[in-house]
């Protein structure tokens, strides 16, 4: 855009073509996306003509822009590096001193490449491609605001304040460590030079003694004021190590706390769910404990039960067998018939004795004669035996004879 043509202006595709020494077919192609950005407007049977600039469009195309460049931020600050940051200053520079007959190219291009290096350090490269190609009616406003020298300046202040805080922020991307070693670094520095001031102080002085020349009075007042300065510096290095050790402590104490909290969360959780685990399972395990104890004193009660039954039964038992045993053994009655009876026998016996006593003595002497009697008899008997068993003596003609009683 270099505002050559205003809104209304006649092109044609011819016109392109001979500039840019090209067909018709890209020229009538490139008119076509013109139009669609709006840039252009195609009037059928009249001709292609310049657009006025649509301020609503421009709006909405500053909102886009707007929000898509708030959504960097954050990856724009964490990736800036020191070579993209020289980058910056150097086309920032360009714009302050801008000088159209040694740029040769309209100031806002220098702008673009300066926010393009932007879009390419935050890695949103579909960002970028659309804040390029669909900004055309906030980019004519552009380029009218840059010819106002006022408006210029401000973007020339705003660059330098960006630049100067993405530059803040890499510095406080290093450690708390290196913070420390880099500020005892410039403390040292500056012990050195409070050194190397003074003796120039002192020997500023003996000049002046010695030839009393104006000039080594002036230079020494000169250098005491800028010792004055340098003074100031220090003492704010001082403090600044001091409250940035005291930051770093305090910032460690909150990061302390921090865990402490974030382990008390955790501890708490683990233990809330393992106490809740813990009762869910002891309430379980009592109604289980209730039910065996309930089934228990039923189970008691019935044995109890049993046990007064049986042992009823059993002292019933005991008692009457004791009795039984007693009654056995103690029965006086029963004894005393017992007694009667074997004495009654006992006598019976003696008189049954007594009475037939003579009777068998008399039996025994008349069976002692009867036997005595039977005596010959016998031996008679046995005689004639003798005789009947002795063997016969054999006839003359070897034959036996019959034997004859």
């Amino acid at each position: 855009m270099n505002f050559k043509l205003l809104p209304g202006d006649s092109i044609s595709a011819q016109k392109i073509a001979l500039r840019y020494d090209v067909s018709r077919t890209p020229a009538r192609e490139a008119i076509v996306n013109l139009e669609k950005e709006g840039l252009l407007k195609i009037i059928p049977q009249s001709g292609t003509y310049v657009a006025c600039i649509n301020c609503k469009r421009s709006e909405q195309e500053w909102f886009v822009r707007k929000s898509l460049e708030i959504g960097m931020v954050d990856a724009i600050f964490e990736n800036a590096s020191d070579d993209m940051l020289d980058k910056m200053t150097q086309l920032n520079n360009r714009l302050i001193n801008y000088k159209e007959e040694v740029e040769n190219i309209p100031r806002i291009e220098i702008d673009n490449e300066f926010h393009k290096l932007i879009y390419e350090c935050s890695g949103e490269k579909l960002a970028m491609n659309i804040i390029q190609t669909q900004m055309s009616h906030y980019n004519r406003i552009r380029y009218l605001a840059e010819l106002n020298k006022s408006i210029s300046a401000k973007n020339n202040d705003e660059h330098e304040m960006l630049i100067e805080a993405m530059g803040n922020i890499g510095y406080a991307g290093i450690s708390d460590v290196e913070q420390i070693t880099l500020l005892e670094k410039y403390i040292l520095a500056g012990n050195l030079a409070e050194k190397r001031i003074k003796e120039e102080m002192t020997e500023l002085q003996e000049k002046y003694q010695e030839t009393g020349l104006q000039k080594y009075e002036q230079e020494y007042q000169e250098v005491k004021e800028g010792y004055g300065i340098f003074q100031i510096t220090m003492a704010n290095l001082e403090k600044s190590r001091v409250m940035y050790k005291l930051s770093i402590g305090q910032l460690a104490l909150i990061r302390q706390s921090n865990r402490n909290v974030q382990i008390s969360i955790r501890t708490q959780a683990t233990n809330s769910m393992a106490l809740l685990s813990q009762q869910l399972r002891n309430a379980v395990l009592n109604a289980k404990n209730k039910e065996v104890l309930e089934a228990q004193k039923s189970v008691t009660h019935l044995n109890n039960e049993l046990i007064k039954e049986v042992s009823e039964a059993v002292g019933m038992t005991a008692e009457d067998t004791e009795k039984g045993l007693y009654s056995t053994f103690y029965n006086t009655q029963a004894a005393k018939q017992a007694i009667e009876s074997v004495v009654s026998s006992c006598a019976a016996i003696e008189k049954v004795a007594s009475d037939m006593l003579p009777k068998m003595k008399a039996d025994v002497t008349e069976v002692t004669n009867m036997m005595e009697e039977l005596k010959p008899a016998i031996m008679r008997v046995e005689a004639k035996g003798t005789a009947l068993n002795e063997k016969p003596t054999p006839n003359s003609e070897g034959t036996n004879k019959e034997l004859k009683f």
